[in-house]
């Protein structure tokens, strides 16, 4: 499970559209405790220092920022149940984006999807995803998995995988993942587990 109250969403700008401001407010309401802190737009360089200014010294810097990882959204439930009790500070940049110094300096970069969106947009898809994987982790019925029945899907228990052993990724439409080991001409017995 997830604790709101330990994130915090930087985003640069305001939020100017009202269905958009309707959604934020939709979510901060279902997920209490969590903040969100808007910074003026600048230039790059200071918003970078707008940004590091607003980190608190206990919080892991998480950017949004499109050479970040990407993840369904249970993997990325896992990813938030995995820091534990850990202060997380989800920052989204201005117009111009990051500043490179920020981006050596993150945690952990994320990547909402590898198509563009507004910054006031990506702020209101953010707070779905946590919402949703706040859901997923208490096994609510919010995430509809394909086939499970219109229930929420349990996220399973991490399996380790093996130093040396190749990821495989989910392809279209949701397939389950595969536990295949890797064939002959491979790394070898003991490649057994996937991850998203």
């Amino acid at each position: 499970m997830i604790n709101p109250s330990r994130i915090r969403i930087l985003a640069v700008g305001k939020v100017r559209k009202s269905w958009v401001q309707e959604g934020v407010a939709l979510y901060l309401k279902r997920l209490p405790g969590l903040v969100v802190t808007e910074l003026r737009d600048s230039t790059m360089a200071k918003e970078a220092e707008a940004i590091a200014a607003a980190l608190r010294p206990d919080e892991r810097l998480v950017l949004l920022t499109e050479e970040g990882r990407t993840y369904d959204s249970v993997a990325f439930a896992q990813q938030l149940r995995d820091s534990g009790s850990e202060r997380l500070a989800f920052v989204i940049g201005g117009a111009e984006g990051l500043d490179p110094a920020l981006k050596a300096r993150a945690n952990w970069r994320l990547s909402l999807s590898p198509m563009t969106f507004p910054h006031e947009l990506a702020r209101l898809l953010l707070l779905e995803q946590l919402y949703r994987a706040s859901s997923i982790l208490q096994g609510g019925p919010y995430h509809k998995a394909e086939g499970s029945g219109g229930r929420g899907e349990k996220v399973p228990p991490l399996t380790p995988v093996p130093v040396g052993c190749p990821i495989e990724r989910q392809t279209a439409r949701r397939q389950p993942l595969s536990t295949q080991g890797v064939g002959a001409g491979g790394l070898g017995s003991g490649c057994s587990a996937s991850l998203p």
